[in-house]
């Protein structure tokens, strides 16, 4: 081969390469994963950096098992998201996907493991049952169900674009878990859904803490989850405490890690006096204890 070809053939070696490195690294933006694995219910942090450009979160976006992710502003110029796996994904392979604009900039495979949940039997009233599976006919109990869908839709629809919640989250109360996040639950023997939080019982009464700084974005009472409240924690984070006897917030209502939020009870489709404790990311349910760490 003579110098010609040699120097031809060196320089399509160059030009593809730039070609194939400007489509992945096009945006020098460094991506951080905390972990290559998940659980099924549990999260992985995802955080961009650069030395070079002014990372702005309204020019990027995370897509992980068809579900989208906004990135927020951390500190030293660089934008984080919280990426989490729903109970119901299924166990295998599944790509990370991070686009800056239009493009895409980074491909990741991340395992989603197994949560070898539980399963949950509960026998209730045929009032109580009604509460989870209403009668067509049943005009008045619809129409409740779906406006209290809607107060809670709208309770998460909007979260505050500042992290409000300070470090590791804390327990609500100390109590019995009787049944735990992602359970198979069972009402009157046949298959319900999965368990979107935790249940602890406790004493009626008992005080309910706020797990972490935030907004009170809901304080109502609704028909299945009784006296209910939620919190807006920043960076679309929401807990929510449900079944309680008393409530002492209100909506918009700051409220700070550790404050009373309301007491135990057994409001709404209940057994017995408890907590239902949830926290969702991005409209997923996750485990609660993840966040406890």
């Amino acid at each position: 081969m003579n110098k010609n070809k040699v120097k031809l053939s060196l320089l399509l070696f160059l030009f593809i390469t730039f070609l194939f490195s400007s489509t992945i690294f096009a945006s020098d933006v460094e991506i951080i994963l905390n972990d290559l694995k998940i659980q099924q219910g549990e999260i992985i942090k995802v955080t961009l950096k650069s030395n070079t450009i002014d990372l702005k979160p309204e020019n990027y976006n995370a897509k992980f098992s068809g579900n989208n992710f906004s990135f927020y502003e951390s500190n030293n110029n660089s934008l984080e998201t919280i990426i989490a796996a729903s109970y119901w994904v299924q166990p295998g392979i599944h790509n990370l996907k991070i686009k800056e604009n239009n493009n895409y900039i980074y491909h990741k495979n991340i395992k989603v493991l197994k949560g070898n949940f539980p399963e949950s039997w509960i026998k209730v009233s045929e009032d109580k049952e009604k509460l989870v599976r209403p009668d067509e006919e049943d005009k008045a109990l619809q129409k409740k169900l779906k406006e209290d869908r809607e107060k809670v839709a709208k309770a998460r629809r909007n979260s505050s674009s500042h992290k409000l919640y300070e470090n590791a989250f804390i327990w609500p109360l100390q109590g019995t878990i009787s049944t735990d996040f992602g359970a198979t639950r069972y009402v009157n023997g046949s298959l319900q859904s999965r368990h979107s939080g935790i249940d602890i019982a406790a004493p009626t009464g008992t005080i309910v803490k706020a797990t972490n700084t935030g907004i009170v974005t809901l304080a109502a009472n609704l028909t299945v989850t009784g006296n209910t409240v939620i919190i807006d924690h920043g960076h679309n984070i929401f807990s929510a405490y449900a079944h309680l006897n008393k409530m002492n917030v209100q909506n918009g209502e700051k409220v700070n890690k550790g404050d009373k939020i309301g007491e135990i009870g057994s409001t709404g489709f209940s057994t017995g006096p408890h907590l239902h404790w949830t926290i969702k990311v991005s409209n997923i349910f996750v485990n609660p204890k993840v966040f406890l760490d």
